[in-house]
């Protein structure tokens, strides 16, 4: 009994102890395994915002190359129209139009008549007549297509193609040639333009194609579907010639042979 009653608080206290192991040990463990699991979250989320940061970053270095590239590169055209047997009517007109352009006078006031706009079938020669007038005006050929001048980024496409309208001012006297401009400047009411981005693109190049009059900048463009450019960018004052690029004549055909 003696030992019994000596040991006795002993044994309360461990039976105490284990009771208050078993009501908290639960709660501790489960606060550490949340702590860690916090922490590893947050370096989760700060490895992702430095991913994040390090992207944005890269982005903009990107855009600055963009913004510093040349869109259009000035060439020396490779043919001239003694490189296109006949179509004798066709030149005459071409270099009836292009002349006044091209041989303006740096401080003259008056602004002749502007844009040229190929239209006909494709493998017409559209783009081998346009290089081929530069040729024959004596004067750089650049081209912007739409591989040229699209981007992924919002709001680049349209400032590539002003900077491109920029660069030609910069290179004139020459000839700029808009390549598949249908996929410039279709039908704002075309379902292909109702986002902003597709609207911006189009007032951009009505816009550019004014401005550039009062340069020595010859605009041609070109397309396989006349029916579907925007009504607006077809009028006079931006293409004041339409010219339609037809199969070649007999004489033509009689020189290719």
């Amino acid at each position: 009994f003696f030992l019994g009653s000596a040991w006795l608080p002993v044994a309360i206290f461990l039976l105490v102890a284990v009771e208050v192991w078993f009501i908290f040990a639960p709660m501790i463990l489960g606060y550490r395994k949340t702590r860690l699991q916090g922490e590893e979250r947050a370096r989760i989320v700060i490895g992702n915002t430095d991913e994040y940061k390090a992207r944005v970053q890269q982005a903009g270095t990107d855009a600055q190359g963009a913004a510093q590239k040349n869109i259009v590169e000035p060439a020396k055209p490779r043919y001239t129209f003694q490189s296109i047997h006949g179509m004798d009517d066709l030149k005459r007109r071409l270099l009836d139009a292009g002349r006044p352009v091209v041989q303006r006078a740096k401080n003259s006031t008056e602004i002749p008549r502007n844009g040229i706009l190929f239209s006909g079938d494709p493998g017409n020669g559209k783009t081998f007549i346009a290089e081929a007038l530069a040729g024959e005006l004596g004067v750089k050929f650049l081209v912007l297509d739409h591989g040229k001048a699209v981007s992924q980024w919002v709001g680049e496409t349209p400032r590539n193609i002003a900077r491109a309208f920029q660069q030609a001012r910069e290179a004139g006297p020459c000839v700029l040639f808009l390549d598949e401009v249908d996929s410039f400047i279709t039908s704002r009411d075309g379902a292909s333009n109702q986002l902003a981005e597709g609207a911006n693109i189009v007032n951009v190049l009505l816009t550019e194609l004014v401005n550039i009059r009062s340069f020595p900048v010859l605009v041609i463009a070109a397309t396989n579907r006349l029916n579907k450019l925007d009504p607006a960018a077809i009028r006079e004052g931006r293409f004041d010639y339409k010219i339609e690029i037809p199969a070649p004549d007999e004489p033509a055909r009689l020189g290719l042979l």
